[in-house]
């Protein structure tokens, strides 16, 4: 059981460096601070959706990433943004 342990332990380790620890644009990397935002596509539309906290994944929330373009908030999707209707 201690050998178990010992190499779950390990397989922990190897996972997390794999990963990465990365900041990302939205990060503050100067003071380490995250912003534990996470930018979703949905490869079938193409349009982009933000999520973030820490229940986000298990809660299921994901709001519109929404740009301004041409005077009007658009939701940011590939190719071209879809308007958003007030």
């Amino acid at each position: 059981m201690g050998n178990f342990i010992f190499y779950f332990i390990i397989a922990l380790l190897v996972i997390y460096v794999m990963t990465g620890n990365k900041y990302d644009s939205t990060d503050d990397a100067v003071n380490k601070k995250r912003s534990n935002i996470v930018l979703y596509t949905d490869y079938a539309t193409g349009c982009q959706y933000l999520t973030g906290g820490v229940f986000s994944k298990l809660l299921g929330s994901l709001t519109p990433r929404m740009g301004y373009v041409d005077g009007v908030y658009k939701h940011v999707c590939e190719g071209d943004a879809v308007e958003y209707r007030k």
